[in-house]
């Protein structure tokens, strides 16, 4: 089951590679689609160009953007400088609701978009219905478009174009009032589209990259439970781990970013424990130096496991360094003191706890109390002294919550 779970995340990597190549071409074609029409039309060599440069630098901007908020932004920025306005919004369809959220704007109140609009409502609604680009050259008084309960809402000339995934509409993409005063023309209506072509094929990229890093992230904490459970002695481990260091990180008040990535990190850590062969791992005796030599390289192997997919590798300097000791005298690199990652100083100690208070096939469980001491007795020297305060403050309140 687990090397199945490995080629699986193989695949997955396999994928990815192909949609930043898929995105890279389609960003080619949709800007040569944008000269050809251009070329057909009136334009100035100067605002020709000018329409070109900004494409250009809005695909290779959004090529980097790693969350759905910040292209929701980057396409209403761009999308003002494109058509010459200063005040523009994106709308993203809920599927829960079903209706269009407002998801970014600039030089406009959000405030009139609370709330959402329904899909036929309005020329945000109607752009979202019909899949069509959409210019007005004053909403307030333009009958096709009833605007309900929006005291306030102020445009003259209005572009709106649909965000589309394939031939499915996603959201809406708008300018309002050119700041020149004029209205605005076919030609900006088709570089709005070209743009919004742009856009909505990105969102299905991130969207894909996003599935992508929770199936991969699925698929190694299931390798990393499939090595627990194979053994009756260390079943569970790597989730008692998790909570005892999530307990810490929340009782240092650290960043929900932070505690989230140590415990994925946790459950983790011992995944490297695949490439170890399983004669070693179970060994009721005591090990020869050539087998714990062999153990060690497990944070090694967990790296390599996780570190291929970029938006793991916050996880690589805990799960590689889990081993360290704050005396330098641990492994794999004899990392001393401050120079420990913050989230590994944290797990070696709950890594430490756990193991001790375990059974094992060469020993049996140590009582919590001895362990608790053990603890103690290598604060400062195999483990962070200020860790080790806030550890036994939860293990003490754990002990007396079960009494």
């Amino acid at each position: 089951m687990a090397w199945s779970a490995v080629i699986g995340s193989c695949a997955i990597i396999v994928a990815m590679v192909f949609f930043c190549k898929r995105r890279v071409d389609r960003f080619r074609k949709r800007i040569e689609e944008l000269t050809n029409h251009l070329h057909s039309h009136s334009l100035s060599r100067q605002e020709l160009t000018r329409i070109l440069v900004l494409l250009h630098e809005y695909s290779r901007k959004i090529s980097s953007v790693t969350d759905v908020d910040s292209l929701c932004q980057t396409a209403v920025d761009y999308a003002a400088q494109l058509v010459n306005s200063s005040r523009g919004s994106l709308f993203l369809l809920n599927r829960d609701t079903g209706l269009l959220e407002m998801k970014a704007s600039c030089g406009i109140d959000a405030e009139p978009a609370q709330g959402g609009v329904k899909p036929g409502n309005g020329i945000v609604g109607r752009v979202a219905r019909e899949g069509q680009g959409i210019i007005c050259e004053n909403i307030e008084s333009d009958g096709r478009f009833v605007i309900e309960n929006r005291p306030g809402y102020e445009s003259a000339s209005f572009i709106s174009v649909p965000l589309k995934i394939g031939s499915k509409v996603i959201g809406v993409l708008n300018a309002n009032d050119k700041s020149s005063g004029q209205k605005f023309a076919q030609n900006d209506l088709k570089a709005l589209t070209i743009l919004a072509g742009l856009t909505g094929p990105a969102l299905e990229d991130m969207i894909f990259a996003r599935r992508t890093h929770r199936s991969y992230l699925e698929t190694v904490q299931t390798l990393a439970r499939s090595i627990d459970a194979k053994d009756p002695y260390t079943r569970g481990h790597s989730d008692r781990v998790a909570r005892y260091a999530v307990a810490i990180a929340k009782k240092l008040d650290l960043s929900n970013e932070f505690i989230a990535t140590l415990e994925n990190a946790a459950l983790m850590h011992d995944v490297g424990k695949i490439g170890i062969r399983e004669g070693i791992l179970g060994k009721p005796g005591r090990l020869s130096d050539e087998e714990y030599d062999a153990i060690k390289m497990h944070p090694l192997i967990g790296e390599r496991i996780i570190g291929v997919v970029s938006s793991l590798r916050s996880l690589v300097p805990i799960v590689l360094y889990h081993h360290e000791r704050f005396d330098g005298k641990g492994y794999l690199e004899g990392l001393e003191g401050d120079t420990i990652p913050f989230g590994a100083r944290i797990l070696a100690a709950c890594d430490a706890y756990d193991a001790m208070t375990s059974e094992r096939p060469y020993r049996p469980a140590m009582p919590k109390e001895h362990a608790i001491g053990e603890i103690l007795r290598c604060r400062g020297t195999q483990f962070d002294s200020d860790i080790v305060d806030v550890f036994l403050e939860i293990l003490q309140k754990e002990k007396l919550d079960t009494v």
